[in-house]
């Protein structure tokens, strides 16, 4: 069965970036909880970690890889575009826990929410969007 023609791509998207959010989770618990590692060193690993597990999922299950760029350069706009992601994360983080002195696990779990939309839309509609033209970048 061909998932990606038949359940919309955001449905998609949701199991992928659940599997990365995990991801991201057990490393943030493992490291910042149990290890009591510092929350935004945890976070720029569990990053790297889980936008490779999202990149490589998503290019299984939901977009089509090498649709607008050759598999290196996507896979460079990829993390560019998770950076910007990793911004809102950690700036999400650092208010939540630092100011407002929220529990660790629930401010991670608000971040990874507030990155997720920008995440999504920059791979749809720019990373994996199909170009219409006969070159490719």
């Amino acid at each position: 069965m061909d998932l990606k023609n038949k359940v919309p791509h955001v449905v998609l998207y949701l199991f992928v970036g659940g599997v990365a959010a995990v991801t991201d989770l057990v490393i943030f618990y493992i490291l910042a909880e149990m290890l009591e590692m510092n929350y935004v060193l945890v976070s720029i690993i569990g990053f790297i970690v889980a936008t490779m597990v999202n990149y490589i999922l998503s290019i299984i299950f939901v977009f089509d890889t090498g649709a607008r760029f050759k598999r290196l350069l996507e896979i460079f706009f990829v993390y560019a575009a998770s950076t910007i992601g990793l911004v809102v994360h950690l700036t999400t983080l650092y208010i939540l826990i630092d100011y407002f002195e929220y529990d660790k696990m629930v401010s991670k779990v608000i971040a990874i929410f507030c990155a997720f939309t920008f995440n999504y839309l920059s791979r749809k509609y720019y990373v994996f969007r199909k170009q219409y033209a006969s070159v490719k970048c």
